[in-house]
C-alpha cells in the first residue's frame, strides 16, 4: 500500500490550511516514485477528477524524478481531514492504476 510511503503535512498558512502528500526520495524507492510520476498533461487529468470526485479547491501538483508532491486546501474539510487525505491517496493509487 502506497500510504506507508507517503509523507502528510498539514500547516496553516494565512488563515488557509494548506496540507501536503508527499512522495519523495526520503520515504520511498525510485521504482514506486517513477510510477507516481505525473507530466503535464497527466497533471491537469488528475487535478480536474480530485475537484469533481474528492471536493479539493486549492491544489498544486510537482512531480520530478525525486518526488510527487500534492498541496491542498482543506479549508472546507476540518474534521474530516483524515477521509479527505485518505481519499487524495485513493484516487492517486487508482489513477496511477497501483
Amino acid at each position: 500500500m502506497i500510504c506507508k510511503f507517503v509523507k502528510i503535512i498539514f500547516a496553516k498558512i494565512y488563515f488557509d490550511l494548506v496540507g501536503l502528500i508527499s512522495l519523495n526520495y526520503k520515504v520511498a524507492p525510485i521504482e514506486l516514485r517513477e510510477r507516481f510520476y505525473l507530466d503535464d498533461a497527466q497533471k491537469i487529468v488528475f487535478h480536474n477528477l480530485l475537484k469533481k470526485k474528492v471536493g479539493v479547491e486549492g491544489l498544486m501538483l510537482i512531480s520530478t524524478c525525486n518526488r510527487t508532491e500534492i498541496y491542498f486546501e482543506f479549508e472546507n474539510h476540518i474534521g474530516n481531514e483524515n477521509k479527505f487525505i485518505h481519499s487524495i491517496v485513493k484516487e492517486l493509487s487508482e489513477f496511477r492504476n497501483f
